[in-house]
C-alpha cells in the first residue's frame, strides 16, 4: 500500500458486551490507528452494534450477521482480532462455525479464517492465548494462527501456549511477538473518587471480584474474601470501595455486581464498604483504581489500571493471565493462586503491599510495558502497507465458491429459522385455537344442559299449571253446584233480607241487638269468660297516655282474673283474640268458641 493515507480496519473480539477491559482495548485502538492514520475508517464487529455505536461513535455489526461479516472481511485492508479471547473455559462447538450460533473460540477463530479465504491481511493484536484443555479448543486455535499474518501476545504465558501450538503442527512458520497488553496504550487516569466515597477514612481499599466457581476455585472463597476485608477494616480503621468491571444482565459470569453485594452483606462492618454507582466507562474504574490508596483485584484490567496508577495491589490469579500480569511488574510475591485463596492469606497480601509497596517500580515497569504495547501498532501498520494477500486464480475461485456457499447455508438456515418461527406460531395459533374450540364445546355443553333443565322445568311448570286448572275447575263446579242447593240459596236470600229489615247502625238494628244479649242472660252465659279491650289510637299525646292507662288497668285485671281462675278446678285456661270485641249480641265464631269453652269446664 506504500504510503497510509485511508484504511479501512474491522476490529473483532469480545466488544460491546460491558467488559470495561475489553472496551478499554477498543478505545486503545481508537486511539492509536486515529492517531497514526486520521483517515481511517474502523468498523467492530460486536455483542451489541447499537451500544458500541452509541459508546465509541464507530460503526459496528453483529458477529451472527455472517453475510455481512463477510462482505465487511473482503472490504477491509485488516482485520485486528484483540483480547484475552483463546481459551477454553467453556466447551466450543465447532459445529456452529460461521453459523448463527456460533460464540466464544468458534466466534474468534471464524473472522481470521474469513480473512483467510479473502486474502485480507489478519493480526492476533495483543491477545491472550489459553488455558486450552481440549483438542477441540487446540484446533480452533490453530485454525486461527494458520489464517492470521502477524500474531502479537501480551504476556508469556499466551506465548507459551502459542508456542505449543506451534509444536503440534507443521504449518504456524510466522513469528510470535511478546508485546503488552493495548490498555498499556492509554493515557493515564487521574485519581477521582466517586462523591460518596470522598468522605471515607483512610487507607481506602479498591476491591474488585468477578464470579467464579470454575478450575479449582474453593467453594466458600467469598467468605475468605470478606473475613481478611474485616481484618482489614479493624486493623487499619479504613474503608473499602467496590469496583465492578462488568454489569450485564446475562448472568452470573457477566455480572460483577452478584459477588460484590454478596461481600458486601459477609462484612461486619458494611457501612463502612461503600458500593456506588457501577463506572459508566474504563476512564471512569481506572479513576477510581487511581483514588484508592490499595487495591484487591481479580478482574486483569483492574490490575492493569491499579499498577499503571501506582497504586499498591494484590491479585486473584482466577486466570493464569493475572499471575502473568503480576510477574511482567516483578510482583509475585503479591498474587494468589485459587488454591491459595485463605483468609489468612489474602489478609497478609494486603497488608505486605500496604507497608512494602514498590510504587515507583510499578511506574518503571509500566512505562516499560506502555512502549512494548506500542509495537502492537507498528506491526498492524507493517502488515498493512504490504497490501492484500496474492490467491492463485485456482484457488481464489475455490474460496469464492466456498464463501458462496456460506451464504448460501446461512440463508437457508435463516430461512429455515423462519419457516421454524413461523411453524411454532402457527402450532401456538392451532393450539389457541383447538382450546379455543374446546371451550366453546364446553359452553356449548354447558348450554344445552341448561336448556334441557329449562325445558324439564318448563314441563314441571305446565303440568302444574294443569293440575291447577283441573282442581280449579273443580272447584267451580263444586261452587257452581253449591251455589245451586237449596240451603245456600235459603241463606243468602236470609241475609239479604236481614240487611234489608236492620241495615247497620239503624234503630231497628240496635234494637235487635239489645234482643240478643237478652236472650244471652236468660241462657246463661258461663262466668268463666272474661274480656279484654284493647283499642290504638294515634290522636295526640293525650290520648296515647290514655289508652296506656286503660291498657294497664286491663292488664292487670286481666291478671286477677287469670288468678282466680287458677284457683278454680278447671280443664284447662284458653287465651283466645280476635281482632274484633267480644259482643254477645253478635255472631262472631270467637265468642261462640269462648262460650262453649265455658261451658266444657275450660277457663
Amino acid at each position: 500500500m506504500g504510503q497510509l493515507e485511508k484504511a479501512r480496519i474491522l476490529v473483532a473480539g469480545y466488544f460491546g458486551a460491558g467488559n470495561l477491559g475489553d472496551e478499554a482495548i477498543l478505545a486503545s485502538i481508537f486511539q492509536d490507528f486515529s492517531g497514526a492514520l486520521p483517515a481511517v475508517e474502523i468498523q467492530v464487529i460486536s455483542e451489541d452494534p447499537d451500544r458500541t455505536q452509541r459508546e465509541h461513535g464507530r460503526s459496528a455489526i453483529h458477529r451472527t450477521d455472517i453475510p455481512r461479516l463477510i462482505d465487511c472481511v473482503a472490504r477491509s485492508d485488516l482485520v485486528l482480532m484483540a483480547g484475552g479471547l483463546f481459551h477454553d473455559y467453556w466447551t466450543p462447538e465447532v459445529g456452529t462455525l460461521l453459523t448463527r450460533d456460533q460464540s466464544g473460540l468458534a466466534y474468534y477463530s471464524s473472522v481470521p479464517y474469513l480473512a483467510w479465504l479473502t486474502g485480507t491481511p489478519c493480526m492476533l493484536y495483543g491477545v491472550g492465548v489459553g488455558p486450552l484443555q481440549s483438542e477441540t479448543a487446540q484446533s480452533l486455535v490453530q485454525l486461527a494462527l494458520q489464517s492470521s499474518d502477524v500474531v502479537t501476545v501480551r504476556d508469556p504465558a499466551s506465548l507459551t501456549w502459542v508456542e505449543g501450538a506451534r509444536r503440534s503442527t507443521a504449518q504456524l512458520d510466522q513469528e510470535v511477538q511478546l508485546t503488552a497488553d493495548p490498555a498499556f496504550r492509554l493515557p493515564l487516569a487521574p485519581p477521582s473518587l466517586p462523591i460518596e466515597a470522598r468522605q471515607m477514612s483512610r487507607p481506602i481499599l479498591g476491591v474488585n471480584l468477578r464470579h467464579w466457581d470454575t478450575h479449582n476455585a474453593p467453594p466458600d472463597w467469598e467468605l475468605a474474601v470478606a473475613e481478611a476485608l474485616n481484618r482489614f477494616l479493624e486493623t487499619s480503621q479504613g474503608s473499602a470501595i467496590l469496583i465492578p468491571f462488568q454489569h450485564e444482565t446475562g448472568g452470573a459470569y457477566v455480572d460483577d455486581r452478584i459477588p460484590m453485594l454478596r461481600l458486601r452483606e459477609y462484612v461486619d462492618q458494611p457501612d463502612r464498604v461503600i458500593y456506588p454507582e457501577s463506572p459508566a466507562n474504563w476512564e471512569e474504574s481506572a479513576a477510581i483504581m487511581a483514588g484508592c490508596d490499595l487495591v484487591l483485584a481479580m478482574r486483569l484490567h483492574a490490575a492493569i489500571f491499579a499498577l499503571r496508577a501506582g497504586v499498591a495491589s494484590v491479585g486473584l490469579s482466577y486466570d493464569p493471565k493475572v499471575r502473568s500480569l503480576f510477574e511482567l511488574f516483578g510482583f509475585e510475591d503479591l498474587v494468589l493462586d485459587p488454591s491459595d485463596w485463605s483468609a489468612s492469606a489474602i489478609y497478609e497480601l494486603v497488608e505486605r503491599a500496604a507497608t512494602s509497596f514498590p510504587a515507583e517500580r510499578s511506574r518503571e515497569v509500566e512505562a516499560q510495558l506502555r512502549k512494548r504495547a506500542g509495537i502492537n501498532l507498528s506491526q498492524a501498520l507493517d502488515l498493512l502497507r504490504s497490501g492484500r494477500r496474492q490467491i492463485e486464480p485456482d484457488a481464489q475461485f475455490r474460496r469464492r465458491d466456498l464463501l458462496d456457499r456460506i451464504k448460501r447455508e446461512f440463508a437457508m438456515g435463516q430461512k429455515m429459522e423462519q419457516l421454524e418461527t413461523a411453524l411454532d406460531r402457527s402450532s401456538r395459533m392451532q393450539s389457541e385455537l383447538e382450546a379455543g374450540i374446546r371451550s366453546m364445546q364446553q359452553d356449548r355443553q354447558k348450554l344445552l344442559e341448561q336448556l334441557e333443565a329449562g325445558e324439564a322445568e318448563k314441563a314441571q311448570i305446565r303440568a302444574e299449571r294443569d293440575t291447577l286448572r283441573i282442581e280449579r275447575d273443580e272447584t267451580a263446579r263444586q261452587l257452581s253446584g253449591l251455589q245451586e242447593t237449596i240451603g245456600v240459596r235459603l241463606l243468602g236470600w236470609y241475609w239479604e233480607r236481614m240487611k234489608r229489615l236492620l241495615p247497620p247502625g239503624s234503630r231497628r238494628r240496635l234494637l235487635y241487638h239489645r234482643f240478643r244479649r237478652q236472650i244471652a242472660k236468660m241462657n246463661g252465659a258461663p262466668k268463666r269468660l272474661f274480656a279484654l279491650h284493647v283499642s290504638a289510637s294515634s290522636n295526640g299525646m293525650d290520648s296515647r297516655r290514655s289508652e296506656a292507662h286503660q291498657l294497664s288497668a286491663s292488664l292487670r285485671m286481666f291478671q286477677e282474673q287469670l288468678v282466680d281462675l287458677q284457683r278454680q278446678e278447671l280443664e284447662g285456661i284458653f287465651l283466645i283474640t280476635a281482632p274484633t270485641g267480644m259482643e254477645s249480641s253478635e255472631g262472631q265464631r270467637s265468642f261462640h268458641l269462648a262460650r262453649e269453652l265455658a261451658r266444657m269446664n275450660y277457663g
